[in-house]
């Protein structure tokens, strides 16, 4: 399920987001699907990042009582999510900077924007509110990602 409809809908959400930051407006639904669409078809990194995703939740589970482990299995989770999430906004933008140069240059924004993710599912994951994930969560965290992401730095001269 990951593999097929998390991680590519997920570029196709930063792809509508750059659609609308770039025209002004657009249909979003539209640009979701042509992008997860195309995004589906790339199998197999999909497949390498859903493992990975999966792995973590099973060893979260299989390690609940060993304090140590588990924090080890968390911050392996939130830097495979930070991973995720840039490759998702190189995706979705079509930006054809290489993944790890990307992740050194912004490290601090992809961390502000990881956790702000996570905290937006977990909040719809409390609240019972899958419906919104997509919508809330998800779209309101991308559109946080591309306004961090795409500050100009500006420099005063003195």
């Amino acid at each position: 399920m990951i593999t097929i409809f998390t991680i590519p809908s997920l570029a196709g959400v930063f792809s509508a987001i750059g659609q609308w930051k770039e025209r002004g407006s657009g249909t979003y639904i539209k640009y979701v699907l042509r992008t997860w669409i195309k995004e589906v078809k790339s199998i197999v990194p999909n497949l390498i990042e859903g493992s990975i995703i999966g792995l973590i939740v099973i060893m979260i589970k299989a390690f609940e009582g060993n304090i140590f482990v588990s924090t080890l299995v968390l911050v392996w989770g939130l830097l495979t999510t930070l991973v995720v999430i840039a490759n998702a906004y190189l995706k979705g933008l079509n930006k054809d900077d290489d993944l790890t140069q990307f992740i050194i240059q912004h490290g601090g924004q992809l961390l502000v924007s990881t956790i702000l993710f996570v905290i937006m599912i977990a909040l719809n994951g409390y609240l019972k509110l899958a419906f919104l994930i997509l919508i809330c969560s998800i779209s309101f965290s991308a559109l946080v990602t591309v306004n961090l992401l795409n500050k100009k730095s500006s420099y005063r001269k003195l």
